[in-house]
């Protein structure tokens, strides 16, 4: 079980869980020799993912900063694409 202190946090590792589950499927089929592609993730709120674009992390954001250099590292080495989905209401 994983216990988030704020929704912005709940966020992060959601997109963490969800890109560390992405490489090992990744790294599964390039084991077996089968073509892939970067991964995509595609997101509704980019304001939270603008934090991994400020590093200057804060008081209240200190204790993510796994999840944010996790996900940062992976959209640097392009190994994962997150990209913006946006619901208008």
């Amino acid at each position: 079980a994983i216990v988030a202190h704020s929704t912005i946090e709940a966020k992060y590792q959601s997109l963490a869980i969800i890109a560390a589950k992405t490489s090992w499927i990744q790294s599964l089929l390039q084991e077996l020799h089968i073509p892939t592609l970067t991964p995509t993730i595609y997101y509704d709120d980019m304001r939270t993912m603008a934090l991994s674009h400020n590093l200057m992390l804060h008081a209240r954001t200190k204790h993510m900063k796994l999840y944010i250099f996790f996900l940062e590292e992976k959209m640097i080495n392009n190994n994962l694409k997150v990209l913006d989905i946006s619901f208008d209401e």
